[in-house]
């Protein structure tokens, strides 16, 4: 009976474990200004999804204080130079195109929500302009 309780137990750990490491970390917005991006799409497995690349410079205030064409920062922060300058953003491919497009101009300013992945990149998991939100 005891070690029934401890399999079962054991079992449970493993559950427990697996759920939280699952789970991908919070997003946090992060706000890009147009103009001066390094913008592409990348191809995937699924037909109509890209991978949307937006490659941003540093802006060392927080957002509100104002970007320049080309920047990002953190709405309560600004960037630290440790910090990812490029998102990566699984999208419908019309949707990254309407991204793209809009990004072009410099008075033009998109969130996204992302949390940095650890490789080098921040994970987006939703963009938005002020008028339209795709996630």
């Amino acid at each position: 009976m005891n070690s029934v309780r401890l399999v079962a137990a054991a079992v449970a750990v493993m559950f427990c474990l697996q759920a939280a490491t699952a789970a991908p970390p919070p997003s946090y917005p992060l706000h890009v200004r147009g103009g001066k991006l390094y913008l592409r799409m990348d191809g995937t497995n699924v037909q109509s999804r890209v991978k949307l690349i937006v490659e941003f410079s540093h802006a060392t205030t927080r957002a509100g204080a104002g970007l320049r064409p080309g920047q990002g920062s953190w709405l309560d922060r600004g960037m630290r130079q440790s910090e990812p300058t490029r998102l990566e953003y699984y999208a419908h491919v019309d949707d990254a195109r309407k991204i793209v497009d809009y990004l072009r101009r410099t008075d033009a300013y998109y969130t996204f929500e992302c949390y940095n992945s650890g490789k080098g990149y921040l994970q987006v998991t939703k963009a938005y302009s002020k008028k339209v939100r795709i996630d």
